[in-house]
């Protein structure tokens, strides 16, 4: 058989067609691959305090955007101040 057909038949599901590097495995459902952050030397610590305060600071703000909704108003039966 042709050299070149044989190489053609061979299984390349694991390599990058573009530059022949193996290519990794996807994440399955659910999970994400944080792979490509290893290393690179970020400190991540403190990011849930971040959001917790962002979550607080965005459920406040979003009291008076409530309140002045007519559905809102309609639900609960009554009318805001002008």
């Amino acid at each position: 058989m042709d050299e070149h057909k044989q190489h053609n038949m061979e299984d390349h599901s694991a390599l990058d067609a573009h530059q022949g590097h193996a290519m990794p495995a996807p994440p399955t459902m659910g999970q994400e691959d944080h792979s490509a952050h290893a290393g690179h030397g970020a400190d991540h610590s403190g990011h849930e305090q971040m959001f917790r305060v962002r979550l607080w600071w965005s459920l406040l703000l979003s009291i008076p955007v409530l309140t002045y909704s007519e559905m809102i108003q309609e639900w609960l039966g009554f009318m805001p101040p002008a």
